[in-house]
């Protein structure tokens, strides 16, 4: 108590029992509002944070839905791909079979060409002569000449070249 407390009334007393008591409520309340105002800036914070990553995740799901469908997308290539790998191995057996199955009628056919060549027909094949193969050369071109000269015309053969007799000379030289 200071020294001016005796001359007061208690009315001036209970007032200022009331005054101090206000005052602390108002620095209370002052308090509670700063707190309060804290908090509120604290939740804005949270709700522009939540908001930001409820975006993100939003951008994040979509990125998982295009990978999902490109996923999928390569998923059926991958299974196009694969029947027709599949067809192609089958094809590539088939046409392996096939040339295995030409080689060995071609090997058979060679082996009964030589077979046939040298087993069934031992005696060799006389010796040709070459005067024979001469004159029957000679006769038959002679024969073709005399035939040429008759379907053709005199001044034709000239304009070709041909000299008569030409040939025939030719066949008996030889």
């Amino acid at each position: 108590m200071s020294g001016f407390d005796a001359y007061r009334t208690p009315q001036d007393r209970a007032a200022d029992k009331a005054r101090g008591r206000a005052q602390r409520d108002t620095e209370a309340l002052v308090d509670a509002e700063n707190l309060l105002s804290g908090a509120l800036r604290s939740a804005n914070e949270i709700v522009d944070l939540g908001q930001d990553a409820n975006s993100a995740l939003l951008t994040q799901r979509e990125t998982l839905l295009q990978a999902r469908d490109k996923n999928r997308q390569i998923s059926s290539n991958l299974d196009r791909g694969d029947s027709i790998v599949r067809r192609m191995s089958c094809r590539e057996k088939s046409q392996t079979i096939i040339m295995w199955i030409v080689f060995c009628v071609i090997m058979a056919i060679v082996g009964f060409i030589v077979w046939y060549s040298w087993f069934r027909n031992p005696t060799p094949d006389p010796p040709v002569d070459p005067k024979a193969v001469a004159e029957t050369v000679g006769e038959a071109a002679a024969t073709m000449v005399r035939r040429v000269r008759q379907d053709v015309p005199e001044g034709t053969l000239k304009n070709l070249g041909v000299r008569r007799g030409g040939l025939r000379d030719r066949v008996n030289r030889a």
